[in-house]
């Protein structure tokens, strides 16, 4: 696909879907195109940026968590299919397009545990429940999502 109708696809979906699912689709579009450099890019900057806060909180006495908050299209179960799916195609995503998101994830998570900061991953807590946990119009987090978020959180909050 050459760059004009990249650029239209990515304007395409960022009009019909201008809110989580635009920026997640439009992201994984990026990563696939541009490859494994953009993708190790990305990752050690991810790991910089968390290094520094790290540093930062420590200066201050503060505790650092991360709390990996899944995209849509790694919650497809709690996403609407319908939306997912016409986004997809418009950008002309498959499958494997759209876990490169989640597996970029999971290395930032690796990353982040290495640097000693904890981290909770939603993914499991979110894949066990039923309810509809992202806002259908716009797929941010809804009232439920925010709830399963809280109580997945909650025991290390606790803790302190």
């Amino acid at each position: 696909m050459n760059s004009k109708e990249a650029v239209a696809r990515r304007n395409e979906v960022a009009e019909k879907y201008p809110q989580t699912l635009g920026q997640a689709l439009i992201a994984a579009d990026y990563f696939r195109r541009g490859g494994p450099r953009e993708v190790e890019t990305a990752l050690r900057m991810g790991r910089e940026v968390t290094r520094e806060v790290q540093h930062l909180c420590t200066e201050e006495g503060i505790e650092l968590l991360v709390l990996y908050l899944p995209a849509p299209t790694e919650m497809p179960e709690h996403a609407d299919q319908e939306q997912l799916g016409a986004g997809a195609e418009i950008m002309q995503l498959s499958g494997e397009n759209l876990d490169l998101l989640g597996t970029m994830a999971d290395r930032y998570l690796e990353d982040v545990a290495a640097l000693g900061v904890p981290t909770i991953d939603l993914r499991q807590s979110f894949r066990s429940l039923e309810e509809q946990l992202y806002w259908v119009r716009d797929l941010h987090l809804n009232l439920a999502g925010h709830w399963a978020a809280a109580d997945a959180s909650a025991p290390w909050i606790e803790a302190r």
